[in-house]
């Protein structure tokens, strides 16, 4: 059975200080020995001290009680709604915020629910893995900033000048509880105006990393697409879920923008002008736009006048 990484979306579970998640369900994954794993991470990403406590972890087994696994090696029995033991559960802290849970299925066949709760000072947030096999319930997860501004985020009214260059340094995190395998290397072409400068091969577990990517502005300046999408080549075997693609924007100087070849001030050299008849004359009040078959241009296109050659 393929392994089940939780939320099943690009969002970890967040949880505030000294609350708890609603239940959550999941689906009975048995391995050889009839062992079921499940591994909790809670997200690195508030700071933490060796006092905060571990996650309270609950385990429900149908419309039985809910029951709180217990430190590896004494386990906890867990019983569906009439009483009968169903399973024991231990747990595991692995360290680096990482947290497993380890059950021995007496009777196949429950429906299953995870509870979480964080008695931290801090909102909290967590994913998890279950699956039939120690090493399946070891997942990466692929996180990335869902958008990066070139220059910088925090100057609309920046732009890079044409010929110029403006590096941006992107965190890659790892929400996961396996090594995020990064396949891209440094040199990479991203679309046309952007290159991967630096690129690492690999993100811990529940940590992060950080990647450089260029913007090398075109000179002369043409207009450039509004937005380019980079998406790391990576071992997530569950990125559709994840927040996995970076939109790539820039702000650099205009297209130049002037009379056409030939012309001088006051017309244009499109041969629906004749020189002695200017399209200025045809510009319709309400839309700027001459009015004349074939034009179609606005009225400052027509502040040129066509050269008399």
């Amino acid at each position: 059975m393929e392994p089940q990484v939780f939320p099943d979306d690009a969002s970890p579970l967040s949880v505030a200080a000294g609350g708890s998640s609603p239940f959550v369900g999941f689906e009975e994954s048995v391995g050889i020995d009839r062992q079921m794993f499940l591994r909790l991470v809670v997200v690195n990403d508030v700071i933490t001290t060796t006092d905060d406590p571990p996650p309270r972890i609950l385990l429900r087994a149908g419309t039985g009680l809910p029951v709180a696994p217990t430190t590896f090696p004494v386990s906890a029995a867990i019983t569906d709604a009439a009483g009968s033991v169903v399973a024991s559960a231990t747990r595991i802290d692995e360290g680096q915020g990482i947290h497993l849970v380890r059950v021995e299925l007496d009777q196949l066949g429950s429906s299953w629910h995870v509870q979480i709760g964080n008695d931290g000072p801090f909102t909290r947030r967590y994913t998890w893995v279950v699956a039939a096999t120690d090493d399946d319930a070891r997942q990466p997860w692929i996180d990335v900033p869902p958008w990066v501004r070139f220059p910088d985020d925090d100057d609309l009214d920046g732009w890079v000048p044409a010929g110029g260059i403006s590096d941006r340094i992107v965190e890659v995190a790892n929400l996961g509880s396996a090594d995020l395998v990064l396949e891209d290397e440094a040199g990479l072409t991203i679309g046309t105006y952007f290159q991967l400068r630096t690129a690492v091969p690999v993100v811990p577990a529940n940590a992060g990393a950080t990647i450089t990517i260029r913007f090398r502005a075109p000179d002369p300046p043409v207009a450039i697409p509004d937005a380019t999408y980079y998406a790391p080549r990576c071992n997530d075997r569950h990125k559709e879920q994840h927040r996995t693609e970076v939109v790539l924007s820039a702000a650099t100087d205009p297209p130049e923008t002037g009379p056409p070849a030939g012309s001088v001030l006051g017309g244009c050299s499109h041969l629906a002008h004749p020189w002695d008849d200017p399209c200025l004359a045809y510009i319709d009040e309400d839309s700027g736009i001459c009015a004349r078959p074939n034009c179609r241009h606005d009225r400052f296109f027509h502040l040129y006048w066509p050269s008399e050659e």
